[in-house]
């Protein structure tokens, strides 16, 4: 059962919060954040969940009441306006001396200047531009990034070799993403998912790069989550744009028994992160492929057996380990809590919600997330409002979404560097809130926990790729 967690000092309406963090300072100075879908943008009381957690503290976590119809509203109260007094000089953007890479197709190198604002500081790349990030020189400065002759690369689905010291791109984009030198597309929007690989115009398998660099977990500034002491480095890695759907679990079902024996120990390891041991083949999967269907039908299931319904519907009624297992024989992994947490965080820019920084902007509403709904959830991609900073979708509503930590009440105070939490829970982490529930499970910083075995309409999962 999934359960809503309190928070410290305020509690909110409708499902309770888990762990989030006190006051703290204005969010890297962000002022008027704007929502920007990246990427070309795209019945009845659901069953209890397992434990969530609220600020503070454990409790039973309560479970939708009825879903009521329609989309509850939040507002989200920033500062005042200032007045008119034309001629005011305009804010400061950045601090002096910061380098960007910015320009159409981000290309050009800027540098900050005294006034607190971009200024280019050299010619435009011929396709790109590195922020260099210098850890003990005094000249950090952004630069056209070299190469060297016939070498291949990615930018960021685009294919390119590198000519006469230019990177130029090497045939058509790819479909899915491009990682290591070359075009990847994952098995399940192969064969018999291709048939349904259509999400808004792209394929229901594309995954985005999420550059690394530093953030606080658990934490937006905001009212709920405002404890900054729990900070991280996260790597650079891919993180699936859209849920993984009905169209591509197919591919999956109808191979699951050769795939639950091919799976071994070590399997889906990230690399780069010291915690993972990856796959064990102790690991509960459902014994056959009859008995992962029986699975996937619990009340107000997602999947169907005719195979032209529900194909672009996330899937739902998914246990931990078969989502687990799902991304591994695609060729990723289940994101680390911290991952999805930066992800959906905007990185540094500690957002919110996915769609915007802190403080300022208009009330949340379903433009921006499929959320205070009964029934199902929507077609993945629905809402390209909402899109993050990345441009991945839905990942405030729809479904929640499995991640790869044992569930932890309170995060570790340590500095994590790719962290991820392996002393042995009952339940595993959820990340994003769901369709049923209110706004205030849309928090960014938002989590929840269920056991892994939980199978129920509002559970779903996406899968993240190491980029090396």
């Amino acid at each position: 059962m999934l359960k809503p967690v309190a928070w410290g000092r305020a509690a909110l309406t409708g499902a309770a919060l888990l762990v989030g963090a006190g006051a703290c300072d204005s969010v890297l100075g962000i002022e008027e954040p704007q929502d920007r879908p990246t990427d070309g943008g795209e019945a009845g009381e659901p069953p209890s969940v397992a434990g969530t957690k609220n600020m503070g503290g454990s409790s039973g976590l309560t479970t939708p009441e009825g879903g009521a119809a329609g989309t509850p509203e939040i507002t989200v109260v920033g500062e005042a306006g200032g007045g008119g007094g034309g001629g005011a000089p305009p804010m400061p953007e950045c601090e002096v001396d910061d380098v960007r890479c910015g320009g159409d197709g981000e290309k050009t190198p800027e540098v900050c200047d005294e006034t607190g604002h971009f200024v280019e500081n050299g010619a435009e790349c011929p396709v790109l531009c590195a922020a260099g990030e210098c850890v003990e020189c005094e000249d950090e400065q952004a630069q056209c990034t070299p190469c060297e002759q016939g070498q291949p690369d990615c930018n960021p689905r685009q294919l390119q070799t590198c000519n006469d010291g230019v990177w130029r791109d090497a045939g058509a984009a790819c479909e899915a993403y491009c990682a290591n030198a070359a075009c990847i597309n994952p098995p399940s929007c192969n064969g018999a998912g291709s048939l349904t690989n259509n999400c808004d115009g792209a394929s229901c398998c594309r995954s985005l790069l999420v550059p690394g660099g530093t953030f606080k977990r658990d934490y937006d500034g905001g009212e709920y989550f405002n404890n900054p002491n729990f900070p991280a480095q996260i790597s650079s890695f891919f993180l699936d744009k859209f849920e993984v759907t009905v169209g591509r679990m197919r591919a999956f079902v109808s191979s699951y028994d050769e795939i639950k024996v091919a799976l071994k120990d070590g399997d889906g390891k990230a690399p780069h992160i010291e915690e993972d041991e990856g796959w064990s083949t102790s690991n509960d999967l459902p014994a056959d492929k009859a008995a992962l269907i029986a699975k996937l039908n619990c009340v107000d299931h997602t999947w169907a057996d005719d195979v032209l319904t529900n194909n672009y519907l996330p899937i739902s009624c998914v246990p931990f380990y078969v989502a687990y297992a799902f991304c591994i024989w695609d060729g990723g992994r289940l994101p680390t809590n911290a991952e999805w947490n930066f992800a959906a965080s905007g990185g540094d820019e500690q957002r919110l919600y996915p769609w915007k920084a802190p403080a300022d902007g208009p009330p949340i509403s379903a433009d921006y997330a499929y959320y205070g709904q009964v029934g199902l959830p929507t077609i993945v991609g629905s809402t390209p409002l909402g899109n993050g900073r990345w441009g991945q979708a839905d990942l405030a509503g729809n479904v929640y979404e499995w991640a790869l930590d044992y569930h932890r009440e309170e995060l570790s105070t340590d500095v994590c560097v790719d962290c991820l939490e392996v002393t042995a829970a009952n339940e595993r982490t959820l990340r994003g809130g769901a369709f049923y529930g209110g706004a205030d499970l849309l928090f960014a910083a938002y989590r929840n926990y269920a056991p892994p075995n939980e199978s129920t309409s509002y559970i779903g999962f996406r899968c993240a790729r190491d980029a090396k």
